[in-house]
C-alpha cells in the first residue's frame, strides 16, 4: 500500500472515529426516568439539590446527575455524575438522597431553568461551576428553560450575593473575590465555623 493510500486510510479512521457517538451523547438520548427537585429550592440561603435520571430504552441500565445548586452566589457548586447496571442499584444511590430534606418531582425545564440561572448568577460574581457540569449538562438534553414561567430567584434577602460557607470552601477566597467584582458594601456572607460565626452584612442595606 502506497504512503498516500495509508494516510487516505488514516484520515477516513479518524473521521470515522469522530463521527461515533460519545457515551455522553448516547445517554441524552436516553428517556428521562425522573427528576427530583428540592420542596423548598426557591429559599435561596438553603443549596437547591436536583436528580435528573435516564433509563436506557433497551435495558434496566440508569444514568443519573446529582445538582448542588447555590442560587444565592456561588452557583453550580457540585456535580456527581454516576450510572447504575439496574434499578436496584440506582434505588439504592436514590433512597441516600432522599434522606434530606424532602425532593418532589418536577420538570426538566424548571431544573435546567434553576441551573442555567444560578450558573450565570454566579459567573457574574467570578465564580466557575463545578468542571463535572459540562459532563452532566448531556443529561439535560431535550430541556427547553426559556419556555419556564416559574420565577428562579438569586441573591439573599435583601437581593445582594449571600456567601454562606460549605465544609469544603476556601472563605477567604471566596470572600476576597466578592470584593473583587461587586465591591465591599455590596454583598454579605456568614462563616460558620464550629462554635464560631464571622457575620458581614450591611447594616446600610
Amino acid at each position: 500500500m502506497s504512503k498516500r493510500n495509508k494516510k487516505q486510510k488514516k484520515l477516513q479512521r479518524q473521521a470515522e472515529l469522530a463521527a461515533r457517538p460519545t457515551g455522553a451523547s448516547i445517554v441524552a438520548q436516553w428517556p428521562l426516568y425522573e427528576v427530583l427537585l428540592d420542596a423548598g429550592w426557591q429559599d435561596t440561603a438553603n443549596l437547591a439539590r436536583i436528580l435528573v435520571a435516564r433509563q436506557a430504552p433497551d435495558a434496566s441500565k440508569v444514568a443519573v446527575a446529582y445538582f448542588l445548586a447555590d442560587l444565592a452566589c456561588l452557583g453550580i457548586k457540585s456535580v456527581q455524575v454516576k450510572r447504575f447496571a439496574d434499578l436496584v442499584e440506582y434505588e439504592e444511590f436514590r433512597t441516600h438522597v432522599l434522606t434530606g430534606p424532602p425532593m418532589v418531582q418536577a420538570d426538566l425545564d424548571l431544573v435546567a431553568k434553576i441551573l442555567y440561572t444560578a450558573r450565570d448568577y454566579a459567573s457574574q460574581l467570578g465564580f466557575k461551576p463545578d468542571f463535572v457540569f459540562t459532563q452532566a449538562e448531556f443529561l439535560l438534553s431535550g430541556a427547553e428553560p426559556e419556555h419556564c414561567p416559574t420565577p428562579v430567584p438569586t441573591g439573599g434577602p435583601e437581593g445582594k450575593p449571600l456567601y454562606i460557607n460549605g465544609p469544603y470552601d476556601d472563605p477567604d477566597q471566596i470572600i476576597a473575590t466578592l470584593r473583587r467584582t461587586v465591591g465591599e458594601d455590596n454583598f454579605d456572607y456568614v462563616i460558620q465555623a464550629g462554635p464560631d460565626t464571622r457575620f458581614g452584612f450591611d447594616d446600610k442595606a
